[in-house]
């Protein structure tokens, strides 16, 4: 992968505090279902479960108000747009809250919020946290049958100390579908401990030193050439950009963040960024598949690359 010193961002999630002030939320309609609730309630348990799921409602309820006013005023009108259904206990402002954030503010996995809803039991005071989800799969988990397949298989090319490049099987596959459109690879080179232990010491640093100096005489190169989205193309690929959303993993070890405005406000100026960053990365995907002689150049200007220290590498590797 490429060579990082990124750190995932931390952030300090807060615990929602419970509306103090719920008179805006349509009180008669909210009597109205109490009592209809009380008087189709089997037990007491049943009835705190009712409760309790409506208090959930409230937190949502309460951002919705705040970042999408014009909708939750038309929503707000429709009294069953409060009422819990009886087998999700998920109100349909509470639905549509999920689904404008996601379109409006930053991605998040609607089905896995409204699974979490589900599950919150009687009696528990939980939130359920804001549901992040991996925006890409990982680099070496690609589906063959995508179409951007092979053009994630020629990025990986380019990878740090060549570890997830195709092996010789897999690049002449990919050499003979490139054929097929109309453009010849040229072989890339390989770093020469390709496939190798991991050294140790010295020569570890040595080896770092010499591809870090290799990849960004690449990027300069490709930059000059008129292919500055490469870079951020494959920070974004191999989640290395810095940014929390685009680098989000579901193996990746991060504090859940709760229904907060504060979370809210950073997710979404992550977003901001983040959603450049997507655009850039799907973007040069379509430019290498509608022009492959694209490709070709890219791994002309990796084999360019290795001037920068051709001699020191060969000691390396005697």
């Amino acid at each position: 992968m490429l060579n990082s010193s990124f750190v995932p961002a931390r952030h300090s999630a807060r615990r929602a505090q419970l509306p103090r002030d719920t008179s805006t939320y349509n009180a008669q309609e909210c009597k109205k279902q109490l009592l209809a609730w009380a008087a189709r309630a089997t037990s007491v348990k049943n009835a705190v479960s009712h409760l309790d799921s409506w208090r959930e409602s409230l937190r949502f309820v309460t951002l919705f108000k705040k970042y999408f006013p014009a909708q939750y005023a038309e929503l707000a009108q429709n009294p069953n747009a409060w009422v819990l259904n009886a087998r999700t206990r998920i109100a349909p402002m509470e639905s549509k809250f999920f689904e404008l954030v996601d379109h409006h503010l930053f991605p998040i996995s609607v089905d896995w919020m409204e699974m979490m809803l589900q599950e919150i039991h009687d009696g528990d005071d939980i939130i359920p946290h804001i549901p992040l989800y991996s925006l890409l799969p990982r680099s070496d988990e690609w589906d063959s049958d995508a179409p951007e397949y092979d053009a994630i298989q020629l990025l990986l090319c380019f990878t740090w100390n060549n570890w997830l490049a195709p092996d010789e099987n897999g690049w002449q596959a990919l050499y003979a579908r490139f054929i097929e459109r109309g453009a010849t690879l040229p072989i890339p080179h390989w770093y020469p401990w390709r496939g190798e232990p991991f050294a140790l010491g010295i020569e570890t640093r040595l080896r770092d030193a010499l591809m870090q100096c290799h990849q960004y005489v690449f990027f300069e190169l490709t930059r000059a050439a008129g292919y500055a989205w490469l870079q951020t193309a494959m920070q974004v690929l191999f989640r290395e950009s810095g940014n929390a959303l685009v680098d989000f993993d579901d193996e990746m070890m991060m504090e859940t963040l709760d229904w907060t405005e504060e979370n809210i406000e950073w997710l979404s100026d992550e977003w901001k960024q983040g959603n450049k960053m997507h655009t850039t990365f799907w973007n040069g995907i379509h430019q290498m598949l509608e022009q492959p002689t694209i490709c070709a150049r890219l791994i002309e200007l990796w084999n360019q690359a290795w001037a920068c220290a051709p001699r020191a590498i060969a000691q390396v590797r005697a």
